[in-house]
This record gives structure tokens, sequence and C-alpha cells, in this order.
């Protein structure tokens, strides 16, 4: 008998742990959820010619059948002439949260970054990501609204598009 109920000590302790790790992702994507605007300090190249965005909005749409993932669109803004045909670039997202990581893919330019150094709550989202191509750096964004609509992203899968060379530190 002391067996037995050891083995359901330990079994719901185990359930337990596994909550929360669940809970504590869930709650990230749950945070994360909406549109965050400012500045994720990217770098373009058009060139041989370094261009910086202004501002990016990044916006987080939870897929309703997960707990922790979904989609979304990040656009980064160019107040001044650029060479390129839009002011905007905008890449469609695919984004998700696992052992308090966030993973996120942009398709347009095939790239994956990672962010497992960072600080968000209702209102900040800043830290530090990591991409696939090898770049890192810093970001500071604050929260716009759930659910929130990017800008215009009209006319932007159309086009010459510059390369996304690095993240600025």
């Amino acid at each position: 008998m002391r067996t037995d109920s050891r083995l359901s000590i330990a079994l719901a302790a185990l359930i337990a742990a596994a909550g929360i790790f669940m809970s504590c992702d869930s709650d990230i994507a749950y945070t994360l959820e909406g549109t965050w605007e400012g500045d994720m300090f990217q770098e373009y190249i058009w060139e041989g010619t370094t261009y910086c965005p202004s501002y990016t909005q990044v916006t987080f749409l939870k897929d309703p059948y997960t707990y922790s993932s979904g989609d979304g669109y990040w656009v980064d803004y160019f107040d001044s002439w650029i060479p390129w045909k839009n002011t905007v670039v905008t890449n469609h997202i695919d984004w998700t949260v696992r052992d308090g990581n966030i993973f996120i893919h942009l398709f347009e330019d095939n790239i994956d970054f990672i962010i497992s150094d960072y600080h968000l709550d209702e209102e900040i989202f800043r830290g530090e990501l990591s991409g696939s191509d090898g770049s890192y750096g810093r970001f500071r964004l604050h929260y716009a609204g759930r659910p929130f609509a990017t800008r215009s992203t009209e006319g932007t899968e159309t086009g010459e598009r510059p390369q996304r060379v690095t993240v600025r530190k």
C-alpha cells in the first residue's frame, strides 16, 4: 500500500510539473497575442548600402486550437526615401512558445528567430533575439492592442525586396 501511495504522489507531482510548463507557455502566448510596435533594430542591404527601418510592427495572432502558437505579420516601415519599390517590408509569420522560448519563422525572408532572453508584460516586450543566419541583437516594443490589424500591407508582396542581413546590436 505504501508503494502505491508514493507512486500516486510522484505521478501527481509529475503531472503538476507538466501543467506548470504548459501553463507558463500559454500565459506567455496570451500576453504576446496582439500587436507590438517599436524598434527591432533590423538592417537591410540594397546594392551594397545599409538601410534601417524607422519602425516595426509585429502582430501575433493566436491559433484558437493550440495553447501557445499562431501566425501573424512582421512589418518594417521606412520613413525616408529608399531605392526599392515599397516603403514597407512585410513578412507573414508563424510563431510558437516552447519551454519559455519564442520561435518565429518569417516566410518571405525565409529566416527563423528565437527569443530566449526577454521581458514581457502587458505593456513592454523587450529583449534579445538570434536568427538562423547567425544574426543577433536586441529589440524594444510596446503593446498597441489586441487584436490589431497591421498598417496597410497592400503592394508589399510584389516588386523588389531588399535583403534582411542582420539584427543590429
